[in-house]
């Protein structure tokens, strides 16, 4: 239970899992009569104990903690603004002989809130846990910050141990956002603290609403000059989305906007994702990895691989996810990103090419068979299993593919019973999902379970400007290949490659070029060497 306070005379209004209506209607279950209110005003209720006020396009909206929104969770203390009348949230469970003793509490949270706000010369915004981390309050992180996220990614993925994990924390947020004070807590312990700040100055209040709820909080001055300091502080949560730390910043020569935090925030969840993190862990415990970091490159500098790289953050969470791309494009590689970026990359990751799997043994290669072994299922076992080329398996096989993503149950040959087995299931499509429908090589009905849930890999027919950055990474890996470091590419085999049409993508760009470097006799790479037509 929880209840919204009126401050001007202590009016107790109790919030319970239903929807409760805020107005001066009739129906109002939370009536205020004020002029200013319409008669449907808002709506309030509680799911998962969280409680989200929403504005039913009122008149005069809602304000939460003097910011006007449309919808907004609410934390104790909160002030919420409706025509004339504040009210306080609070998640205390109230009894009407309380009222006396809530109301003072109420204003005295109500006047902690507004000293943090360092008397207006400094706002204090809270982003729940429910938020996206690459969205939230308005706000999506920005392209900058998308890639150093991918560049991050790449070096959490080859070190080790937890005190090199914070490491790396600590490099990306200390060049991005340079902090006078940075301090990284596990349990009891604190275990970063930058020399040039103490932790005894920190914002307390705010660091413990942190650890004890989970819930991320920005301080932005209203200018980079005004007194005080920009804070942010997030959580760092488990596997199981549980509070075992936080990370907080200060800084005091400039501020700290919305995008920054949502950057903190999907750093730290990155690296918990690729780290197991428990405070009663040794911080020299070794953690295992799944890849190099050159299989988790993605090439180009496009708006369309920055729009693929973003969309890969948005589904790393999801337990099913299609991947498509016309022939040639790097399905693989995109599914080890989901995977690394996923909270279990710790786990298995399992590659299968259903075009290379024998056609009489594909139930027992995928399922397995009773008494055995649970197929390549139970290899990925509390990992990411993907399933490429997907259209090439029978579609009664894609049927209980289906069947699993609807009850996370698959049946061995020859048993009697369902086997659970949990696993972020992603199915690769070589060109467009709609198509292999069309001509019945892929189950609508399994396509139908991936609504929302599908990524598409650009054509380089879109991408043009992408060509001279693969042109120049596969040059560089195939002459240290073949030990070729002295060779160099002429203008006019660039300007040959730029312009061919490359239907084969990325892997016809790098087979093209691997046979040109093999071959080349000469310390020029000229369009003589090249097979185009």
């Amino acid at each position: 239970m929880a209840c919204l306070i009126r401050l001007d005379n202590g009016q107790i209004f109790n919030i319970t899992t239903k929807i409760d209506i805020i107005g001066r209607g009739s129906n109002a279950s939370i009536f205020l009569d004020d002029e200013g209110i319409s008669r449907n005003h808002a709506e309030v209720f509680m799911m998962s104990g969280c409680v989200e006020i929403i504005d039913l396009n009122s008149r005069n909206g809602i304000l939460v903690n003097g910011t006007k929104t449309h919808k907004s969770f609410l934390n104790s203390g909160d002030k919420v603004s409706i025509g004339s009348v504040d009210l306080v949230f609070s998640h205390e469970t109230v009894d009407e002989n309380q009222t006396v003793n809530i109301f003072d509490q109420a204003k005295s949270q109500q006047n902690v809130m507004s000293d943090s706000s360092a008397s207006g010369r400094m706002e204090l915004l809270q982003i729940r846990p429910e938020d996206s981390f690459l969205k939230a309050g308005g706000a999506s992180l920005n392209n900058r910050y998308l890639e150093q996220l991918f560049e991050s990614s790449l070096k959490f993925n080859i070190v080790g141990g937890t005190d090199r994990f914070l490491n790396v924390v600590y490099d990306f947020i200390n060049v991005n956002l340079a902090p006078s004070i940075f301090l990284v807590r596990l349990g009891n312990d604190y275990i970063i603290e930058n020399p040039f700040g103490s932790k005894s100055g920190i914002a307390k209040q705010i660091f413990n609403h942190t650890l004890k709820q989970g819930v991320s909080f920005l301080r932005r001055k209203k200018t980079a000059q005004s007194p005080g300091s920009a804070m942010i502080s997030c959580p760092v949560l488990d596997a199981d989305r549980e509070v075992i730390g936080g990370v907080y910043l200060e800084v005091r020569n400039k501020n700290f906007e919305i995008e920054d935090l949502l950057f903190v925030r999907a750093l730290v969840a990155q690296a918990t994702g690729v780290h197991t993190i428990s405070p009663t862990e040794s911080s020299h415990e070794k953690i295992k990895f799944s890849f190099d970091p050159g299989e988790l490159l993605i090439h180009g500098n496009s708006n369309a691989v920055l729009l693929l790289k973003k969309r890969i953050g948005e589904l790393c969470q999801e337990s099913e996810i299609l991947v498509s791309g016309p022939p040639g494009t790097e399905r693989q590689v995109i599914a080890k990103n989901i995977h690394s970026m996923s909270r279990h990359s710790d786990r298995p990751f399992v590659y299968v090419n259903c075009a290379e799997l024998d056609q009489s043994l594909l139930h027992q290669t995928l399922f397995g068979r009773s008494g055995q072994n649970l197929g390549k299922f139970g290899d990925a076992r509390d990992g990411t299993l993907m399933l490429d080329s997907i259209s090439s398996l029978p579609l009664e096989i894609q049927e209980s593919i289906r069947l699993y993503t609807l009850t996370s149950n698959i049946l061995p040959l020859g048993n009697s019973e369902a086997e659970q087995i949990k696993v972020q299931l992603i199915i690769g499509v070589c060109g467009r999902p709609d198509i292999k429908c069309a001509r019945n090589l892929l189950s609508q009905k399994l396509l139908v379970e991936f609504d929302g849930k599908r990524l598409h890999i650009p054509d380089l027919k879109e991408r043009p400007k992408d060509i001279t950055v693969l042109i120049d990474f596969y040059m560089g890996k195939f002459m240290q290949k073949y030990n070729k470091g002295y060779l160099t590419i002429a203008q006019e085999s660039r300007e040959l490659l730029c312009q061919h049409s490359w239907s084969g993508n990325e892997r016809e760009i790098e087979i093209e070029i691997e046979r040109a470097v093999l071959c080349c006799s000469e310390e020029t790479l000229t369009p003589a060497y090249f097979t185009l037509t």
